[in-house]
């Protein structure tokens, strides 16, 4: 009895888990996982990364070697589309968002559509967060350290909505809403992962600066078998193009 207390006690702690994290997927049981990197283009064909205020006179760099390119992989989202989407995919969950120093712990935060972002400050300063796309998606008083702020429903997919803070002119972030679980932001190396995908295939699009990445390679994946896919690579052209609903 002891036994089965303590198991129904665990099954119970892994559902909440499950229903409260970002980037676990509920799907079936036999869904898998599909991983992959997306690639930037030559260094040289690359424009250059935005100039910030640095407040002092940087060490001169080398003249030989060729200036940083931008990466804009830091506010894309691969998401998969065009297979059969498990129900259990498509129902809102909690997101959770962290405010770090002075800015969000990401750039961009994908939700399902219908979810709601718990926001919590993990700084040591008090922001106070307003959207000027929808001004009434977060709350407008200041959040204190180790406090907590929760969005309404972001109710519509492929529109991104800015969270900024009244003090601070760099703090920027943007939460964008898809139907259903299967997406990933990526790491600084521009590698991803998505769990509990179910068998089919998949076409892999990229979501980049509110609308898809149009000119990338036409890219599919089939999910099934004994064995997850192999990874996925996305080769990004010099110049991106997007279109969406929101540009």
């Amino acid at each position: 009895m002891l036994l089965i207390r303590h198991l129904s006690a665990s099954a119970l702690a892994l559902a909440l888990m499950l229903i409260s994290s970002p980037n676990v997927a509920l799907s079936a049981p036999n869904g898998q996982l599909v991983t992959g990197k997306v690639k930037l283009p030559p260094r040289a064909s690359r424009r250059p990364a935005p100039q910030r205020g640095q407040g002092f006179v940087p060490r001169a760099k080398n003249p030989l070697r060729p200036p940083d390119g931008l990466d804009p992989r830091r506010d894309m989202v691969v998401v998969l589309d065009g297979g059969p989407v498990d129900d259990m995919d498509k129902k809102p969950r909690s997101s959770r968002y962290s405010i770090i120093g002075e800015n969000f712990d990401s750039e961009i935060l994908p939700v399902i559509v219908g979810g709601k972002v718990e926001i919590k400050n993990l700084g040591h300063k008090t922001p106070r967060l307003f959207s000027q796309s929808n001004p009434e998606v977060v709350p407008s008083d200041p959040i204190n350290p180790k406090g907590v702020r929760v969005t309404e429903a972001i109710t519509k997919a492929h529109t991104p909505i800015d969270i900024r803070d009244r003090d601070s002119v760099h703090f920027l972030a943007h939460i964008v809403a898809f139907e259903h679980g299967y997406f990933s932001t990526l790491k600084y190396d521009g590698t991803f992962r998505i769990e509990g995908v179910p068998a089919g295939t998949w076409n892999v699009k990229i979501w980049h600066a509110g609308g898809w990445v149009t000119n990338i390679p036409a890219t599919t994946v089939t999910v099934g078998g004994k064995r997850a896919p192999k990874p996925v690579e996305v080769a990004l052209p010099a110049k991106l193009a997007a279109a969406g609903e929101a540009q």
